[in-house]
């Protein structure tokens, strides 16, 4: 099965609905096929250049077999600021961390919700635990490409790209103008890590997420899920 990036200019992310993707950061095949990170499994189909060229970012194959990235959280309505962090290893899966809730996807297909205060794990994605936070366990890909596809529908306004440099890697951002409850517009902006196939900013209007560092590694115990 190949996994190439889809191609902003030639295609949009509809025409990738029909691959079949499955499990949580695949091992890859002997022919050397790198492992994805966790995916859903629907696509979303999105109409604009710039927010197509995000979401490609993030269904696209990381470049590194291993890296934590570690991100600034603060949750708009209260003003609550969470440390957050993605820890991926090729052969060991992903794992997000949220304040002191530890999310992991391992490469074998399990999952676990895991309390970095007692050390307590649960099977399966408890999303619940984070939710006062305005955030989910896979918000460093699938529930951002669901939050990309929704925005681009309804804006008001061009879809604007952008890019930069973050900690040494590229960045790529579609900034898509909106009209919130009240009546304003205003701009929500994804942004994505080439290589890395991550999130790097979000900005909407509950919640901003910002990138504070990135590291070549990857914590072995982040993928621990309190089983044998």
């Amino acid at each position: 099965m190949s996994f190439a990036r889809a191609s902003v200019t030639n295609r949009t992310l509809g025409a990738l609905a029909g691959i079949a993707l499955s499990g949580v950061a695949l091992a890859g095949c002997v022919t050397g096929e790198r492992p994805r990170l966790v995916v859903d499994d629907s696509l979303p189909v999105i109409e604009s250049t710039p927010s197509n060229e995000v979401a490609g970012i993030l269904l696209d194959s990381p470049t590194m077999a291993q890296f934590t990235v570690t991100y600034s959280i603060t949750t708009k309505f209260g003003g609550q600021q969470t440390i957050g962090k993605v820890v991926y290893d090729a052969s060991l899966g992903t794992a997000s961390i949220i304040g002191q809730e530890r999310f992991v996807f391992t490469a074998e297909g399990k999952t676990a919700t895991c309390s970095l205060i007692t050390d307590d794990c649960q099977a399966g994605i408890l999303d619940y635990r984070v939710s006062d936070r305005m955030m989910t366990a896979r918000f460093f890909r699938d529930s951002t490409l669901k939050r990309i596809e929704q925005d681009s529908k309804i804006a008001v306004g061009e879809i604007v790209k952008s890019t930069a440099e973050v900690y040494g890697s590229n960045e790529v951002c579609t900034e898509i103008p909106m009209v919130d409850l009240t009546g304003t517009t205003r701009t929500t902006i994804y942004c994505a890590l080439e290589g890395l196939s991550v999130v790097s900013r979000i900005e909407t209007a509950d919640v901003l997420v910002e990138v504070t560092g990135i590291a070549p590694t990857a914590d072995p115990s982040a993928f621990d899920t309190g089983t044998t």
